[in-house]
């Protein structure tokens, strides 16, 4: 009895050390299942069993990292979407900007037009002047009491070579190009700028244009000024034999105040000196033939001893118009002219008015 169970025990542990033992007890009311797996299989097992663990982290880990990505994808294409929502709002405004800056462009460059245009009336304006200016002969420094009103309210008033060589300087406007790129602020900022220099140098045209036709008002009172003011002598190769002021009368032989010059002219034309109208043309005691002219502004001129008279009453006259032959008409000891000058009603020395 006791060699048999020992027997059963050495059968037993052979057995053990050659196999390993799974016992899997699925139900407790049910029969345990038995498994036996040699031994030599524990080593591939584990290396199994390890590799699955192993392959069951990395996979773990691989999926993690697949959600993180889509997450951070999902994150970027929203990121992006945005973006572009706003890179369409930018590129819409910049559109409509475009289209306000081209609409300024065009007010720029119609206010350009406006300044050249009106530079070249200034110009005319001016040219018109300068040749009314240069075709007249100017006779004096003096003005009538009219001209010295209008040139109050204008003090640049200028004659001669002066009048109208003042230079305007006038801002161009560029034309930009249209871009998305282009900066609005810069834009906006160059556009004011040029704006308002056009402007102001249309300002400055105005006044000038006021300035001008205020030059040209007082021209229009300078140029007949100049024009009747009573200049230059009467007769041609002559000059004073008989000065105005006291002198010893060549006939009576006393004393008596001379209340104009003689000048040498013995049967010579004699000619107006200055536009006006003949208020007289007829023989006059002691002056013999005789004409008066009205210069207007205050100035008479008298041209006496005359032997022959070629205009009447009346007549409208230019300077240098002939109006008589002097001679030794009146009180005259002898072929010459004499003439006198009014202003306002008294008897000046008509010398100055030679030259």
């Amino acid at each position: 009895m006791e060699l048999g169970i020992l027997r059963n025990r050495k059968i037993h542990k052979k057995k053990c050390s050659n196999y390993i033992t799974f016992m899997v007890i699925p139900d407790p009311t049910k029969k345990a299942m038995v498994i036996k797996l040699p031994k030599w299989m524990r080593f591939p097992l584990l290396i199994t069993l390890i590799v699955i663990v192993l392959g069951a982290f990395y996979i773990v880990d691989y999926t993690a990292k697949l959600e993180y990505q889509t997450v951070a994808d999902r994150y970027t294409n929203q990121i992006n979407g945005y973006a572009i929502e706003d890179r369409d709002v930018e590129i819409d405004t910049l559109q409509v900007s475009n289209v306000d800056n081209y609409d300024k462009l065009q007010e720029l460059e119609a206010l350009q037009l406006e300044l050249e245009s009106n530079l070249a009336d200034i110009q005319a304006y001016k040219e018109e002047l300068n040749s009314i200016v240069n075709r007249t002969e100017k006779t004096t420094n003096e003005q009538p009491s009219e001209a010295l009103v209008i040139q109050e309210a204008s003090p640049i008033i200028s004659f001669g070579e002066e009048a109208g060589t003042q230079e305007m300087t006038y801002v161009t406007t560029e034309v930009y190009e249209s871009s998305i790129e282009y900066d609005i602020a810069n834009f906006n900022v160059e556009y004011e700028t040029l704006k308002n220099n056009l402007n102001n140098s249309l300002s400055t045209l105005v006044i000038e244009e006021t300035d001008l036709e205020v030059l040209d008002e007082e021209l229009d009172v300078m140029v007949d000024f100049w024009d009747a003011y009573p200049s230059g002598m009467p007769v041609n190769n002559s000059y004073v034999v008989s000065e105005f002021g006291l002198r010893l009368h060549p006939i009576a032989r006393v004393y008596r105040f001379h209340d104009g010059v003689d000048l040498k002219a013995r049967y010579t034309s004699v000619y107006a000196t200055g536009k006006g109208t003949v208020i007289g043309a007829s023989y006059e005691s002691g002056y013999g033939n005789t004409v008066d002219i009205d210069h207007g502004y205050g100035y008479v001129t008298r041209y006496a001893h005359l032997s022959k008279i070629t205009v009447s009453e009346g007549d409208e006259v230019v300077r240098g118009q002939q109006i008589a032959v002097s001679g030794n008409s009146g009180s005259s000891t002898g072929p010459h002219l004499h003439y006198e000058v009014f202003i306002d009603g008294q008897e000046t020395d008509p010398e100055p008015f030679l030259n």
